[in-house]
């Protein structure tokens, strides 16, 4: 067989493959100004959701709450449950035999639960909050927290799940 000279063999001249060199770069621009058009779009389409949801970033998780409205606490694990009240000047343990509990760590825990603010809102399904433990104590493994009034009744509740952690800390 006949071979072709090697001047045959790549017809392409400097010139032709800058050009190409060239489209190439022009094509890779306009693909990532519609991939950065399309990410801006869904970014502020996610931040329309989350400015929507019922309690935005920075709000108080538990709204508004006078936390010397508070005579009671009870905290629900599992099966397990601790009341804390307020009896006249003291708060007592109910389980312990109306044990006085630490005003300062009770107070402290109020305060931080009234302080408590969003700082990223999240949707999820019902699948995914058993995962986190944000299911009912009686039908999972989240701890509800309930704050509540003189008479008894609930004034606010918390369901809290599994500690969040970010990477590095």
């Amino acid at each position: 067989g006949h071979r072709p000279s090697s001047s045959h063999c790549c017809p392409l001249t400097p010139n032709t493959n800058l050009r190409m060199k060239g489209k190439q770069l022009l094509y890779l621009v306009v693909a990532l100004l519609v991939l950065g058009g399309a990410g801006l779009y869904l970014r502020k389409q996610d931040d329309a959701r989350i400015a929507g949801s019922k309690v935005g970033m920075g709000q108080k998780v538990l709204g508004t709450l006078d936390i010397n409205d508070v005579a009671g606490l009870r905290i629900r694990a599992g099966s397990n449950q601790l009341n804390v009240v307020r009896e006249g000047e003291i708060w007592v343990v109910k389980e312990r035999g109306n044990y006085a509990a630490s005003f300062t760590t009770l107070s402290e825990f109020l305060r931080k639960l009234d302080d408590l603010k969003v700082t990223r809102p999240l949707e999820l399904g019902p699948s995914r909050l058993a995962a986190l433990d944000l299911v009912e104590p009686d039908k999972g493994n989240g701890v509800q927290v309930e704050l509540l009034a003189a008479d008894g009744k609930p004034i606010k509740s918390i369901l809290l799940g599994k500690p969040h952690s970010r990477a590095g800390e």
